[in-house]
């Protein structure tokens, strides 16, 4: 939370913070500044509405807003602050960080561009600009925003070289990206997502040597990162360890229960061992999953374009919940709530809440009841309840 509230600090930085003497703003600002924006937002909006025209009012806001997750609201506040105060970079920054929340590309990809041409010394628009076109798997143009980051001060900030070198690696340019999380571990050689992006150039580039060391070191880093433990265990697939190969692919899917790339290699390596019908189970509940598996991805994709749309969240919530996957239904669930707090109005999202809280028995019948079982996330969702209710009962015998 600290690391999000930065352009608090800058904005004071370009005195655009005065003393307000309205007594709701100033209670709310240092609400927010330690770190509690949900209770910063009422006294904000009060705020705002005496200091119409004091830029910061709109500002603060529309920060506190953006960390709450209602990024809509959010980028209305911003962009008034942008109107009010147009050659304030921490201002266009927060404005792009607030469309770029809301879907509104475009709009965020000016506003970073803007905060960079008013203060050129300053890369963190530009950083922010990149990982926007990451998560999109918009590579050329993030590989771009990265570059120029990396060329702002000396020896360039560790963000820029590690973000060019995810940017190579979505490419598929093995030597640029290596080339970059080196120079990423140049600058932070305790930057566990560089090690780990190293790692997995070296796998794929057949240095198996190599990429174990690095990940391994990410592995210390990165404690409960269910990439690296993957990558670790298509790595001990690729050396003939079959052994350690399960191990690790297990220990990712205690990290992540819904990761179809380990639960398909785990089965895949228990056959090649001779465990036969562990295997074989394995590959059915895959094949089984499987359309779940896919509509995740499709909906994760589609999320990282428009991230403010409350359908994909919601599909989100019962696709990660029929996956087993109840800490990622549990963030989704966060996320739909900002931006519908209704959501207990459906029956569905009710019942999967009551699951999250630990009551099964109670969420069963009315999950029955609103889902039925007529298609592959449904019967998914059944059996996990049914399942977990049945492990309460015989923990409670």
């Amino acid at each position: 939370m600290r690391g999000a509230l930065a352009p608090l600090l800058a904005l004071s930085a370009q005195a655009v913070r005065p003393a307000s003497g309205n007594a709701d703003f100033d209670q709310g600002l240092s609400l927010l500044e330690a770190g509690r924006p949900a209770e910063a937002i009422p006294l904000l909006r009060r705020g705002f509405a005496a200091l119409p025209a004091l830029p910061a009012a709109p500002f603060y806001l529309g920060r506190a807003l953006l960390l709450a997750g209602d990024p809509r609201e959010a980028r209305e506040a911003l962009e008034r602050a942008a109107r009010l105060a147009p050659l304030v970079p921490a201002v266009q920054t927060s404005l792009g960080e607030g469309a770029a929340a809301a879907g509104a590309f475009e709009q965020a990809e000016r506003a970073f561009e803007r905060a960079f041409e008013l203060r050129p010394s300053d890369p963190a628009p530009l950083l922010l600009l990149g990982e926007m076109h990451l998560r999109r798997s918009v590579f050329a143009k993030a590989g771009e925003a990265f570059s120029r980051a990396a060329k702002v001060g000396e020896p360039g900030d560790v963000r820029a070289w590690r973000g060019l070198g995810e940017a190579d690696l979505g490419r598929m340019d093995l030597p640029g990206a290596g080339a970059a999380f080196r120079r990423a571990l140049a600058v932070g050689p305790r930057d566990g997502l560089s090690l780990y992006g190293l790692g997995m150039v070296l796998l794929r580039a057949g240095d198996l040597g190599g990429a174990r060391a690095a990940l391994l070191e990410a592995e210390g880093i990165l404690r409960r990162d269910a990439g690296v433990a993957y990558e670790l265990g298509t790595l001990a697939a690729r050396a003939k360890d079959p052994r350690e190969a399960i191990r690790w692919f297990r220990e990712t899917l205690l990290r992540d229960p819904a990761h179809a790339g380990a639960t398909h290699a785990l089965g895949q390596t228990l056959l090649a061992l001779g465990r036969t019908e562990e295997g074989r189970r394995t590959l059915e509940r895959f094949r089984a999953k499987k359309p779940i598996f896919d509509a995740v991805f499709t909906a994760s994709l589609q999320a990282a374009a428009a991230p403010a749309d409350p359908g994909l969240r919601e599909s989100l919530v019962l696709y990660s919940f029929a996956l087993g996957d109840l800490e990622r239904a549990r963030r989704e669930l966060e996320a739909l709530g900002r931006l519908r707090p209704d959501w207990r109005g459906d029956g569905r999202l009710a019942a999967v809440g009551l699951c999250l809280e630990g009551r099964f028995e109670e969420a069963l019948p009315r999950l029955r009841s609103a889902l039925g079982a007529g298609d592959p996330t449904a019967r998914a969702i059944l059996e996990e309840v049914e399942a977990r209710a049945a492990a309460r009962k015989d923990s409670a015998r």
